[in-house]
C-alpha cells in the first residue's frame, strides 16, 4: 500500500538510504578534486567515479560518471575552482547583503521594499537549495539568481534620491514625492 511504502521510505536508517549513499560516495569523489588543488581547483568539466553497490532484489552494481555535480554547488565551486572562486562567490554575495542591507534603509515607496526583500527571500532559497541541487550548473537557474542579486539596484538609495540630478531622468521623480501625495 501506498502508506507502507511511504513510512518505509520515511523511515530508513541513513545506512540503507540509496540518495544518502549515492551523495555519500558522490562528495567524497568530489573531495579527491578539491585535495588534488584546493587553492586554484582543476578546472570545471573534470569527470569522477564512483562505485553504487547493489541493491537486494534490485539493481546489480554499478560505476556512477559525474562530472563533478555532487548535487552541492558550493563543491562544485571549490573542484571547479578552488577556494579563490568559492571566495570570490561568497564575496559577491557579501556585497549584494550589504547593498540590501542600505536600500532597505533607503527605501521611500512600499513597493520599493516589496522588491527589495522578494530578491532577499530568493536569493535566500537559491543559497539554501545550493547545498542540495545542483542550480549553478544549470543555465536558466543562474541567470534567475543573477537577476535577482541586480534587482535591489532598482531602488535608488536615499543620498542619490535627495540630488534627483544625479538620478536618470525617468527616475528623477521617485525620491522626491511619495506615493498619493501628489
Amino acid at each position: 500500500s501506498l502508506v507502507t511504502t511511504f513510512t518505509h521510505r520515511v523511515s530508513l536508517h541513513p545506512k540503507n538510504d540509496l540518495s544518502v549513499e549515492w551523495r555519500q560516495r558522490a562528495y567524497a569523489a568530489v573531495g579527491a578534486q578539491v585535495r588534488e588543488s584546493p587553492l586554484v581547483g582543476v578546472g570545471f568539466g573534470r569527470k569522477s567515479y564512483f562505485d553504487v553497490p547493489s541493491t537486494p532484489g534490485g539493481r546489480a552494481d554499478q560505476q556512477v560518471v559525474i562530472t563533478q555535480d555532487a548535487h552541492e554547488d558550493y563543491l562544485w565551486l571549490l573542484a571547479g575552482g578552488g577556494a579563490l572562486l568559492l571566495a570570490a562567490y561568497l564575496g559577491l554575495i557579501g556585497a549584494y547583503l550589504y547593498d540590501v542591507r542600505r536600500r532597505l534603509k533607503s527605501v521611500i515607496h512600499p513597493y520599493q521594499r516589496v522588491l527589495v526583500l522578494w530578491s532577499l527571500s530568493t536569493v535566500a532559497t537559491y543559497l539554501l537549495g545550493s547545498f542540495t541541487s545542483p542550480l549553478l550548473v544549470q543555465p536558466f537557474d543562474a541567470l534567475t539568481l543573477w537577476a535577482m542579486l541586480l534587482l535591489p539596484t532598482v531602488v535608488p538609495l536615499r543620498q542619490m534620491a535627495a540630488g534627483s540630478a544625479t538620478l536618470p531622468s525617468g527616475l528623477a521623480g521617485l525620491g522626491s514625492t511619495p506615493v498619493g501625495s501628489a
